[in-house]
């Protein structure tokens, strides 16, 4: 079995994180020095200076959402998740057909985006069923009015 992407980067973080203590104390926590009560007092301050960043990083995401969710409404645009249509495809196409949109289908697999023009809901996923999608790098219909 071949370890995940995630697991890979995460001995990474740890192999380095191993190095840097062996460097500034000359030795790894297999050889702690201290008390168990100074470990542990090490541990609480590690613990909350990630919890300070999970915080910021939260608070982060959500202004970036947020900011996004004006953008989108200021330009009109509406995002129509592909997956989506597979759950709704008659909702989906009489949605489209009664609000005369032009169909823009955007691969988002290269840098940068190829923007793909369709005339019809049929037309623009004919397009995208010539794409090649896979979970990790999907394509996206963009909607403008």
């Amino acid at each position: 079995m071949t370890d995940s992407e995630t697991l890979q980067a995460a001995l990474s973080v740890l192999r380095k994180q191993e190095a840097k203590g062996e460097r500034t104390y000359g030795r790894t926590l297999d050889h702690f020095a201290g008390s168990s009560v100074e470990m542990a007092c090490h541990a609480k301050e590690e613990a909350a200076d990630t919890l300070m960043y999970l915080v910021t990083l939260e608070r982060l995401v959500a202004k970036l959402e947020a900011e996004n969710a004006e953008l989108r409404a200021k330009l009109n645009v509406r995002i129509f998740d592909l997956a989506n249509h597979k759950r709704y495809p008659v909702l989906a196409q009489k949605y489209f057909e009664q609000t005369g949109i032009q169909f823009v289908v955007m691969d988002y697999r290269v840098e940068p985006p190829i923007a793909h023009k369709a005339e019809t809901y049929k037309k623009a996923l004919e397009t995208v069923g010539k794409l090649v999608l896979t979970p990790e790098n999907d394509a996206v219909m963009v909607l403008h009015d």
